[in-house]
């Protein structure tokens, strides 16, 4: 399986006494690895795995499952126009997120809503009964004079709204990057960072560019997620942008298929925030940007992984 990531290791090269010694600085690699039925898988040893970067094999040198720690997580809610038919949806994923997969008196989360404005309705919290209560007031964006159908009555000719418009614009990144800066504030060793982003993944508008965006998100141990739904007369799931968005941070993103359990289709998000392994190398890595993770036992092969190089 393979993931595109930026390079986050370095090298020392120190001269003494006419020798040329090299020191590498310790990199980790955090992965989350999910069976057929979207199960954590928690016994991986060291020798379970093969890693390469750049094509080229690396020697790990520890591996550790991290421990169950609570999840600080923003949920983050597309209420742009094109969510007009999809937004129960929407909080019919992201309520059951929270009463399913969440553990009261341990988990926090917090509530964010986002069209050409972001909002912040809930910080992350103990209270889920609030953080629903909020969840259940957002409502899309609906401009003066739109009749529907992406028509909006004005004294011209009734027209189709475009990307661009202050009424129709969806920002996406900026909204991350808000959910982001929330959680980065908290230590990633006592509590496990995670924005939920709920949405078709088409960003039409904001000040943050996709690019500059991730490069934000990857230094700030904060791991993104998304499910995406979309209203198929919108041009549905932008499945290729929600991958871009998530994979960088070692998050991953799903587009839920019509008539499935909700349950179901959640749990492996779920598991991928509260289960991942860390392993350690200490070989040089010069401009590492492809992870591939495959295991010993070729009977494993069937098991999902997504990685994510972190300093």
């Amino acid at each position: 399986m393979k993931k595109l990531f930026p390079a986050l290791s370095y090298a020392f090269v120190l001269l003494f006494a006419g020798t040329l010694f090299a020191q590498s600085k310790e990199t980790k690699i955090r992965f989350s690895v999910l069976d057929e039925q979207n199960s954590a898988v928690k016994d991986l040893q060291l020798s379970d795995l093969r890693v390469a970067i750049n094509k080229k094999a690396v020697r790990i040198n520890s591996l550790k499952l991290s421990g169950e720690l609570p999840l600080r997580v923003m949920v983050v809610i597309d209420r742009s126009l094109s969510t007009e038919r999809t937004l129960s949806v929407e909080k019919l994923f992201a309520e059951a997120f929270i009463d399913r997969l969440l553990k009261k008196d341990f988990d926090s989360v917090g509530i964010i809503q986002f069209s050409s404005k972001v909002d912040v309705l809930y910080d992350p919290g103990s209270n889920f009964e609030l953080a629903k209560t909020k969840l259940k007031s957002v409502e899309t964006e609906i401009p003066k004079g739109y009749i529907g159908g992406g028509m909006i009555a004005t004294t011209a000719p009734p027209r189709i709204t475009q990307p661009g418009d202050p009424v129709a614009t969806t920002s996406i990144f900026d909204a991350v990057s808000k959910a982001v800066s929330v959680l980065a504030n908290t230590s990633p060793d006592t509590q496990r960072n995670v924005v939920l982003l709920i949405s078709d993944g088409v960003n039409t508008g904001g000040e943050k560019t996709l690019k500059d965006a991730v490069r934000e998100w990857e230094l700030s141990h904060v791991a993104v997620f998304a499910i995406g739904i979309g209203d198929k007369f919108y041009d549905g799931v932008d499945a290729k942008t929600l991958k871009k968005i998530t994979e960088p941070t070692g998050g991953v993103a799903v587009v839920p298929k019509k008539g499935a359990d909700v349950d179901a289709q959640i749990a492996g998000l779920a598991n991928c925030m509260r289960y991942f392994y860390e392993a350690t190398t200490t070989d040089l890595l010069a401009e590492p940007n492809e992870i591939k993770i495959e295991f010993a036992d070729q009977k494993n092969k069937k098991l999902q992984v997504n990685a994510v190089i972190v300093r």
